[in-house]
């Protein structure tokens, strides 16, 4: 220690450029290590929450026993594996220990910045070995250490963290070079610890491992020593990786479910990322201009960028005779990984030729459990990055042999430089206000602190992690999480609960009609399993408001702008009251009316406007109608609502509608209202009907003044059922002397385009005249025939429903005669005089 420490004034390049650099590129992430009022990140992506959880999980793990493998703090009561989870011991232990000192954003940068300045150093210590250059050194540790593959990804650094390739590589050089054996077991301890930083770069070491015995084998295969040291490193590294391993391989279910992952193609895979830096703000512009397709969404892009200096370094050192035999096995290792970051088959700026297959094609296939889950490609490139900067240093050793001793520093801090300009990537920060957490205030001032569980809605899975990091303020298991790789039984008490696998599935919820039944059994079940709160999180509403109708009604016991919590208690007993206005309640729960996905629906409110709540609730309830709008009485005239937002009084979904249903509670409604609501429906439209006549709700039908009102109103309706969902309500069919008009009303129109054909046959059968058209959007439509150019007689009316694109005649069922039909039906008997 003594000679190490007297030797550090010779390594100052190092010691002094690269955390400036590391400092300089990350800015203002050593900033924020000082800043204790801002909850600040270097990155938006949500890998980063799960990071936090991985810190305060390792603290479990070491004061409360939590096991390592398993917990039921996520997916609660039933728990879940966590043998897939991506947990990077480095900065799992780095982080917990830093959080004992410093608030969690400040404990997380620096714990990012050390692990940059971990791999520096790792780096460095085999580079200097190689080289014995402490200028050469400095630039090879900037190539690796603040390449893009490093720097850009804090969320991830179960990929980034890459300082035991060269500490393994070191050791396992060092040991056969000198042979001394005991490097080489350590090569072996590295490379095992290496399945606890990250599996992908356990994979990639291995490989790398494996190249490395081949290469010095050449020289010593007849050397049984050299032998005995590889069997040794191998089987160190195989019991520590296999520590690791073991528990993924034993649950055959969840590697399946890790290995169908990818199963829906790859990502990362693009030949360009080696030569574009997209997110760097000098060469933005420009690039956004040359590759016009990587302006849509860059993704990993900008993580596996080689830079053009050290492609120039390397180039230069191949042209020169003397120092090419040195360079060139580096470039041969770094080959395998930058071929096989490339996917299975080669994409060019998003174009995939799939007449090219790459090698990763034939080995997913060989080993689909170890190279089919590379899913995500850019982890390929960790082999890369060590042998890259090697033959780097390489290329810059035959650059500077043309220069004076003088000379090379200046040199040196010039490359040094452009690397990291090229490499620098703007940031694109995280930063959490402290009013997203007050919720938790409240929480932890509940009674009965043990018994807490909680459902955290919305409940998709990317918003999980974002739960996962508010669970480390707190504690309290919650119904669902996003450990990596999930497998498919962590989700099976979700599934069998039908509130929860509802919201899961962004599918409304709520205690009326038909779903009254799974509801209350769904919420009996929570409550047994010891849930006890929901939080619903009111910042995420574009993926909320699928979720709201089961609060209707429900006073929450905390609220605020971005969360409201609600007792699951209190939910049972506001089950026994739904949340609906009258009329509405006497529309959803009555069996004598159907709703309609062509015919609008509005509802007359009193005074008050509901809140998001109860108009997702209405929403909800109301799916099968074209549009819920709600009108509300407000200073002499009438505002229209729907979903939430206010409508204009000639919006074509609402003031437009062919068919109309006006609904109110005529104890709550004024007068006044009642007749601007009316003056409203009637503007091109006529009143037909009052399907719904009672004390608390009356339902008033308004039509089209294009359409008669038998059309709606008809007490023998002709309904016709057809085998694609499509019905007929009703037609109507009205003639004059030189044409014959069809009305219908549809019901349950196909995505699909289908057409409807009107054909009219005489007395012996002969088709005498038909007219073909494709079926629309709208729910009433007219048909004409001309009939000046048949001659008088008797003609029937028949009716074909066809598919438009395959032609394909329809069957169906005519309801009220109980004729069923393969094709034609026959719909009337007209006369011509």
């Amino acid at each position: 220690m003594t000679r190490l420490f007297a030797r550090l004034p010779h390594h100052w390049p190092a010691l002094l450029i690269a955390p400036l650099l590391i400092v300089v590129m990350t800015w203002p992430t050593f900033a924020y290590i000082f800043e204790a009022e801002t909850f600040w990140l270097p990155t938006w992506r949500n890998d980063i929450y799960m990071l936090l959880w991985d810190a305060w999980y390792s603290q479990q793990i070491l004061t409360a026993g939590a096991d390592y493998f398993f917990t039921d703090l996520l997916f609660h009561p039933h728990g879940v594996s966590l043998a897939y989870h991506n947990f990077s011991l480095p900065q799992m232990f780095l982080l917990g220990a830093l959080q004992g000192l410093l608030p969690a954003s400040n404990a997380f940068n620096l714990s990012y910045l050390i692990l940059v300045a971990i791999a520096c150093a790792c780096a460095y210590l085999y580079l200097h070995y190689l080289f014995r250059d402490r200028w050469l050194c400095l630039i090879g540790i900037v190539v690796f250490g603040t390449s893009c593959f490093v720097l850009s990804r804090p969320a991830t650094p179960h990929v980034a963290f890459i300082a035991t390739f060269p500490l393994s590589l070191y050791c396992f050089h060092r040991g056969v070079v000198e042979e001394r054996w005991r490097f080489c077991l350590l090569a072996g301890l590295f490379a095992g610890c290496t399945a606890w930083v990250g599996l992908y770069q356990f994979v990639c070491l291995l490989i790398t491992l494996a190249l490395y015995i081949l290469a010095f084998a050449r020289g010593r295969w007849r050397e049984p020593a050299y032998w005995r040291a590889v069997v040794a490193l191998l089987l160190i590294a195989g019991a520590i990786g296999w520590l690791r391993v073991y528990p993924m391989l034993a649950d055959e279910a969840g590697l399946a479910g890790a290995l169908a992952k990818g199963a829906g193609g790859e990502s990362g895979e693009d030949l360009l990322a080696y030569f574009v830096n997209y997110e760097n703000p000098f060469t933005r512009p420009i690039l956004s201009r040359v590759f016009d397709s990587w302006s849509i969404e860059p993704g990993w892009r900008q993580t596996v960028y080689l830079g053009y200096v050290p492609m120039l370094l390397i180039g230069f050192g191949l042209a020169s005779s003397r120092w090419r035999r040195a360079l060139l096995p580096w470039l041969l290792l770094a080959l395998p990984f930058l071929i096989l970051r490339l996917g299975v088959v080669l994409t060019v700026n998003d174009i995939a030729y799939e007449s090219i297959r790459l090698p990763k094609h034939y080995l997913s296939q060989l080993l689909p459990q170890v190279f089919g889950a590379f899913w995500n490609t850019d982890p390929f490139h960790a082999g890369a990055m060590l042998p890259w900067c090697v033959a780097a240093c390489h290329g810059a050793r035959a650059l500077l042999s043309r220069f004076s001793a003088r000379r090379r520093a200046a040199i040196v801090l010039a490359l040094v430089g452009l690397v990291a300009i090229e490499n620098y990537q703007a940031p694109d920060p995280l930063v959490i206000p402290p009013e997203h957490l007050a919720y938790i205030q409240w929480l932890r001032a509940e009674d009965d602190q043990d018994k807490i569980r909680l459902i955290n809605v919305p409940m998709q899975s990317h918003l999980s992690k974002v739960y996962g990091f508010h669970q480390t303020y707190m504690g309290y298991p919650h119904a669902q999480g996003r450990p990596t790789r999930s497998p498919p039984a962590a989700y099976e008490y979700i599934e069998s609960n039908y509130i929860l696998s509802a919201w899961r599935d962004l599918q409304s919820a709520h205690c009326l009609g038909r779903n009254r039944s799974d509801f209350e059994g769904a919420l009996e079940q929570l409550l047994a399993d010891g849930f006890s709160h929901i939080v619903v999180h009111h910042r995420f509403g574009y993926f909320l408001r699928a979720s709201l109708p089961g609060f209707a009604g429900v006073e929450p016991a905390y609220s605020d702008d971005f969360s409201s919590i609600y007792r699951l208690a209190d939910m049972r007993a506001s089950c026994a009251n739904p949340a609906l206005p009258p009329a509405l309640r006497r529309l959803a729960l009555g069996p004598e009316i159907e709703p309609d996905a062509s015919v609008a629906l509005w509802h007359l409110g009193a005074d008050a406007v509901p809140d998001d709540a109860a108009f997702a609730l209405y929403d909800s309830v109301f799916a099968g109608w074209q549009r819920f709008v709600h009108l509300q009485p407000a200073a002499g005239e009438l505002a229209l609502w729907s979903g939430g937002e206010r409508l204009t009084s000639d919006d074509a979904s609402a003031a437009r509608a062919q068919l109309l249903w006006l609904v109110h509670d005529p104890a709550r409604v004024g007068a006044d209202a009642l007749r601007m609501a009316q003056e409203l429906a009637l503007q091109n439209r006529k009143f037909c009907a009052r399907p719904l006549d009672m004390a608390d709700a009356i339902a008033d039908i308004y039509v089209s003044r294009d359409f008669p009102c038998a059309l709606i109103a008809a007490e023998a309706p002709f309904q016709v059922e057809y085998a694609a969902g499509l019905q007929i309500a009703n037609l109507h069919l009205g003639q004059e002397a030189a044409s014959l008009s069809l009305e219908i009303w549809w019901r349950g129109i196909p995505r699909e385009p289908h057409s409807v054909s009107i054909q009219l046959f005489d007395e012996g059968g002969g088709r005498a005249h038909s007219v073909d058209q494709v079926i629309g959007r709208e729910a009433l439509a007219r048909y004409q025939l001309e009939l000046d150019s048949l001659p008088p007689g008797e003609y029937r009316v028949q009716l074909i429903v066809y598919g438009y694109e395959s032609g394909k005649s329809l069957g169906g069922l005519a309801l009220a005669s109980g004729q069923r039909f393969e094709r034609d039906l026959e719909i009337a008997s007209i006369t011509l005089d």
